[in-house]
């Protein structure tokens, strides 16, 4: 049930990013990342102005962890990648860490994702391999 709960939790949060709804979007980070509404819309901002259309993401849990160092507070946390596809867009991937704060209750604890538009390949800021190596990390 955990996996579910947290595919769902996971899922709902990607679609809120995708439609820029930071209203239901953000309460969904834990508070004490403090983050500003111009920092959540920084990934949807960027899908906005370079897509080139509709696109799609898939969601993978990489695994689970009990306790992690570093963490705000003792835990079972969830690490999940983000992979997607847009037309225009050479990378779009990273990961969420996930934390459960009780059966079927999660919060966002870190979002690393990045964005990176074709344009920026053709332009020569930078190349398409060092665009996909943001996804390796």
């Amino acid at each position: 049930q955990d996996q579910a709960d947290l595919t769902a939790f996971a899922q709902r949060y990607m679609s809120l990013l995708d439609r820029s709804d930071y209203i239901a979007g953000m309460p969904m980070m834990e508070p004490i990342l403090e983050i500003e509404k111009d920092e959540w819309l920084s990934v949807p901002n960027m899908l906005k102005q370079h897509a080139g259309g509709k696109g799609s993401w898939t969601l993978q849990t990489l695994g689970w962890v009990n306790n992690p160092d570093g963490a705000s507070h003792p835990g079972r946390y969830a690490f999940v990648k983000v992979t997607a596809t847009y037309p225009k867009i050479a990378a779009y991937c990273g990961t969420l860490v996930i934390y459960r704060q009780r059966p079927g209750s999660y919060l966002i604890t870190q979002q690393n994702l990045g964005v990176i538009p074709e344009s920026w390949i053709t332009s020569g800021r930078t190349t398409r391999a060092e665009a996909l190596k943001t996804c390796d990390q």
